[in-house]
């Protein structure tokens, strides 16, 4: 299981942590962390029991973390995500800046693999190009055979740019990890929001690989 931890996911979990949380004003307490996390990266409603559930489910993910990108270079969120890191993830494999620069495309052609994100038309078009996004040297028939065996999953669009087929982030992410964990595949590339270490936590749970972007 490889990821990072979203920059909104990370500043719930510094609110979470905080020896203090005031419950007033409103912009110093859980509602700024929560009202983020709607806008950037899809967990709704803006409510105490969703944010601190999300919390919840989002914590189990990390401790599944096998390969960690360590992305985050301000001043507070960069020592936070390091702090986050040790408490939850010892044992991972830290990435840094510079260190990602392997494409696993020409291996990815050898696998079953679905894609769960919420753009998914833009991703069929852009699978047939794949060897000219990243100059790569690969069989034209392998990248034929693999666009039209691609499983895409498409989950849907942040909740603040339009209304969400689900109640809240939590049934959500039930019904996309029941869909998800009924595919066959060897390998599962998820960039789902805040959905998506958790979807990833589950498929690793069922013996399977992912890696999410």
């Amino acid at each position: 299981m490889a990821g990072k931890i979203g920059t909104s996911e990370l500043l719930a979990l510094e609110y979470f942590h905080r020896r203090i949380k005031l419950p007033f004003p409103v912009e110093a307490s859980w509602r700024r962390p929560a009202k983020r996390l709607w806008v950037d990266s899809g967990v709704f409603p803006v409510d105490k029991k969703q944010f601190y559930k999300f919390i919840e489910i989002y914590l189990q993910s990390i401790q599944m973390i096998d390969a960690l990108y360590l992305w985050q270079n301000d001043s507070f969120l960069g020592p936070f995500e390091k702090v986050i890191t040790q408490k939850y993830c010892p044992e991972a494999d830290l990435l840094g800046w510079g260190e990602l620069n392997h494409v696993p495309a020409p291996e990815l052609l050898n696998l079953r693999w679905p894609v769960i994100s919420p753009f998914v038309e833009t991703m069929r078009k852009q699978l047939t190009k794949i060897a000219e996004i990243h100059q790569l040297q690969i069989d034209p028939e392998k990248v034929r055979q693999k666009t039209s065996e691609c499983n895409f999953l498409r989950c849907p669009l942040l909740s603040s740019l339009a209304p969400s087929p689900f109640r809240n982030w939590t049934d959500g992410f039930e019904k996309m990890k029941e869909t998800a964990l009924a595919q066959k595949f060897d390998i599962a590339i998820v960039g789902a929001g805040a959905w998506s270490l958790p979807l990833l936590a589950e498929i690793k749970k069922s013996g399977r690989s992912i890696v999410t972007g």
